[in-house]
């Protein structure tokens, strides 16, 4: 595995376990959140075994250390997005989304520029991991 599918295994790494270690401190939502966890569980673990397999460069794929530089920067800046948005919702944000005790409508810092920043971040995250691995 070349340095730079390592990194950008490690960021992801770290990503998800940030993220499943700041959903333990959120307002209350309703019980039904705790049925579906199972579900996203499987889901979780279904996407890393089939991906286990993949591998860019092909034989049509160009591999570029310049699209390589593009993929990663647009990865971290994807990923420090989503997080900036978590961080942001504060207690507010719930995994999976539910209707939390009090909720607050957020709409400054991320959330004044993109509707759903989480979203947008996580979808950048993936497109420069794509660049930079050619998928």
């Amino acid at each position: 595995m070349s340095a730079v599918r390592t990194f950008i295994f490690a960021v992801w790494a770290i990503f998800w376990v940030y993220w499943l270690i700041s959903a333990v401190n959120v307002k209350e939502g309703s019980s039904r959140s705790w049925r579906a966890r199972p579900v996203f569980l499987l889901i979780f673990v279904v996407a890393v075994l089939a991906t286990r397999g993949i591998r860019g460069g092909n034989d049509l794929a160009v591999h570029s250390p310049g699209l390589e530089a593009i993929g990663v920067i647009l990865l971290l800046g994807g990923l420090g997005l989503a997080v900036w948005a978590r961080i942001h919702l504060g207690r507010n944000w719930g995994m999976p989304m539910t209707q939390k005790a009090d909720p607050e409508l957020v709409t400054s810092g991320p959330y004044h520029w993109v509707r759903n920043p989480i979203y947008t971040g996580i979808l950048l995250g993936l497109l420069g991991t794509a660049l930079a691995i050619n998928l």
